[in-house]
């Protein structure tokens, strides 16, 4: 690999415009360029904590402070490079307007002090992703003395590597699209910043949505067992945690092969949970193994992160294939600078469709050669169609390039700010320290460096959910493109237009398979054999004592004392009414009356039970006294009033023990909880009655 030298350019994309007093005149993109090594005359300051500059005499004795940016980050994206040569304009156009105080973009530029003489040059590597790549190239630009400050990379496992390198040598660096929060760690990375969130504070966006817009419970995380997908989920954890919501976690190898995405799905849908955040960058493989395991489509909802491209969503499948159900209702968080009506992207827009033909063939030399293959050739050369919105080949930048271009300029202003009195030579820490404790209305919104984690502030930034929605195409397919649902903005989402699901509907399905809890009602068998005993005892309670009344004047009768057989009579009816409150629950009424039922069963028993235990009582105790009487050979009476008196002190006893009991601790009817499911929801529970409190 080549590093591609691309000296900090780019002007306001017209050449000979007038001086304006006081300002540089704008200059044409390959002006900087001729600023290369041979032509530095590089002077040590007097004072060597200022030395991150290196002095360059040109032509008619202009001078300049050359500060040369190393950047690097992944040009190709699922096989396509725009998205990265777009990425790679938006780094050279933010050299460019920094150099020619270009405030086009940035109104900030206009306050730079006419004595700051620091110019940009820029080269760049395509890390391809790969660590090694990114780290050897730029050891080699810190050994030449060529890395004055660093841009990149996008992948949090290259950024943490080129992080140590910068750290050691005193380089800032600032990353566009690094999340990791292990890089928020300023004590292991002091000179590094980004000017994205780190994953912490997506995290915590997207959970607040997931409790606040879905009402969410429970959630399965898929991540990849890299840095980012790592940090990633332990970040999703901890803001679970803050909103009550129970997670599981499943880590997947970088590029997983079939079988391990397959066994990876069974252990998902094992869990029981329906909802699942992904942070990986295999969407294919991750949906083809969740369609065969059976757990997409309208009972489940899948939620995906910046790791999976747009381009990889949007797709045109056929139309009712198990593809389209697994597509459709899926979510996608974004941070989004990048869409019309946001001020600074307008701005950057307007400049980025304004690109002609010489900007054309200047970004066709920069782009990096691989190798002996021209870099032409091996991304495909720009044209005009590419900057042009009203063609098919139009390729619209998306938030890593505003967040490059923003990187540049915020360096830059930085760098200037922390100049000496020559306006040439700076110290990487004046400059890092100012730009981390300063901000500026940038490309993508209000740059704010929060000062703990030195990541950019969560309240600077817009989140969106994107939600994918079906069409049809004019051949019956289904297309799928990924719709703006609800907005993040200074701590508060709000809804733009309603989440389609799965099911195609406007409501979120249910977090968790339904759950039959056994309540244990009465059964009908037992509730219409209670029902028969109870008439049963009551036809024949009623029975007999008819019976006894009616024949009082029998001999028979007036022997077996008619008013103690009544009085039995009673006391069993009073007693087999006991059965009507024991067969009723809540299936069949409701709870007012399970209250009064639960308090009215000790009335029953106790005078029906008191009123047949009297009865046999004052029988027993009137033969018991006859009996004494005739041993001692004397007659007595025993009246009626004699015995009934014990009956009357027994009633009177329950009755006021029980009323006091109604009074101070009644009992009510409660569901018990007998056991619960693996979710902690009720699995079996039981009615019964229980006391008010610990008195009775």
């Amino acid at each position: 690999m080549t590093l591609a030298k691309v000296a900090g350019f780019l002007a306001v994309f017209c050449q000979g415009l007038p001086t304006v007093i006081g300002r540089p005149v704008d200059q044409p993109m390959v002006y900087y360029d001729n600023f290369v090594s041979d032509r530095l005359t590089k002077i040590t300051p007097s004072n060597e904590s200022l030395s991150f500059a290196k002095k360059a005499v040109y032509n008619n004795n202009e001078t300049h402070g050359i500060c040369n940016i190393f950047s690097s980050f992944l040009m190709t994206w699922d096989g396509n490079p725009d998205k990265g040569k777009a990425d790679l304009v938006g780094l050279m156009m933010g050299v460019h307007h920094f150099n020619n105080r270009n405030s086009a973009v940035v109104k900030d530029l206009e306050d730079i002090d006419d004595k700051c003489k620091i110019r940009f040059t820029l080269d760049f590597v395509d890390s391809e992703g790969d660590p090694k790549i990114a780290t050897n190239a730029l050891s080699r630009a810190i050994g030449k003395d060529e890395a004055c400050v660093v841009v990149g990379a996008a992948y949090s496992s290259v950024s943490i590597p080129m992080a140590v390198i910068s750290g050691i040598n005193s380089v800032p660096q600032l990353s566009h699209a690094s999340t990791s929060t292990e890089l928020d760690d300023h004590k292991n990375y002091p000179f590094f910043s980004r000017l994205v969130p780190s994953d912490a504070g997506v995290a915590d966006a997207m959970v607040k949505y997931f409790a606040e817009s879905i009402k969410m419970s429970h959630i399965c995380i898929v991540y990849v067992s890299n840095s980012y997908g790592i940090s990633y989920a332990k970040a999703i954890q901890n803001a679970a945690y803050k909103y009550s919501i129970q997670t599981q976690a499943f880590a997947l190898p970088s590029n997983p092969d079939e079988d391990t995405m397959l066994q990876l799905i069974q252990h998902l849908k094992q869990t029981n949970i329906r909802y699942f955040v992904a942070v990986t960058f295999d969407f294919e493989i991750l949906m083809a193994s969740a369609i065969t395991g059976g757990i997409v489509g309208p009972d489940y909802f899948w939620m995906f992160t910046d790791s999976i491209a747009v381009s990889t969503l949007e797709k045109i499948v056929e139309k009712g294939s198990s593809e389209a159900t697994a597509r459709m209702g899926i979510g996608r968080i974004y941070v989004t600078p990048d869409r019309p009506g946001v001020k600074g992207y307008d701005k950057y827009l307007a400049v980025y469709n304004g690109i002609g033909e010489e900007e054309v063939a200047y970004f066709n030399s920069k782009l990096p050669a691989q190798g002996d293959i021209k870099g032409v050739e091996y991304y495909g050369n720009f044209t005009t169609d590419f900057f042009n919105p009203k063609s098919e080949n139009y390729q619209a930048p998306d938030s890593c390039a505003l967040y490059l271009y923003d990187s540049v300029i915020a360096l830059g202003i930085a760098a200037c700010k922390s100049a000496g009195t020559d306006g040439i030579f700076f110290s990487s820490r004046s400059q890092y320290d100012y730009f981390s404790t300063n901000s500026f209305e940038g490309a993508s919104g209000t740059i704010g460096i929060d000062p703990v984690t030195f990541s950019r502030a969560v309240n600077s930034v817009r989140f969106s959910i994107f939600n994918s929605v079906e069409a049809y195409t004019s051949e019956g397919k289904s297309k799928f493109t990924m719709e703006s649902s609800s907005t993040f903005y200074n701590g508060t989402w709000n809804q733009k237009s309603p989440f389609i699901y799965a099911d195609g509907s406007k409501f979120p399905p249910p977090n968790l398979p339904p759950t039959v809890v056994n309540k244990n009602f009465i059964n009908t068998t037992v509730f219409v054999t209670g029902l028969v005993m109870f008439i049963i005892i009551s036809v024949l309670s009623i029975g007999f004592a008819s019976y006894t009344i009616y024949n009082i004047e029998h001999g028979v009768m007036k022997a077996a004392q008619p008013h103690f057989l009544c009085l039995l009579c009673i006391g069993t009816l009073v007693l087999g009414c006991t059965i009507i409150p024991l067969i009723f629950d809540d299936k069949r009424s409701n709870q007012q009356f399970l209250n009064h039922k639960c308090m009215s069963i000790p009335w029953l028993v106790s005078i029906g039970y008191g009123t047949i235990f009297s009865t046999f009582f004052i029988k027993t105790w009137r033969l018991n006294r006859l009996f004494d009487n005739a041993e001692a050979l004397r007659r007595i009476a025993v009246k009626k009033k004699d015995v009934i008196g014990p009956f009357f002190v027994v009633l009177a006893l329950n009755i006021i023990t029980l009323t006091v009991w109604t009074i101070r601790s009644p009992l009510f009817y409660q569901r018990q909880i007998i056991s619960k499911d693996e979710f902690d929801r009720v699995a079996e529970s039981n009615g019964s009655c229980v006391k008010t409190n610990g008195e009775w």
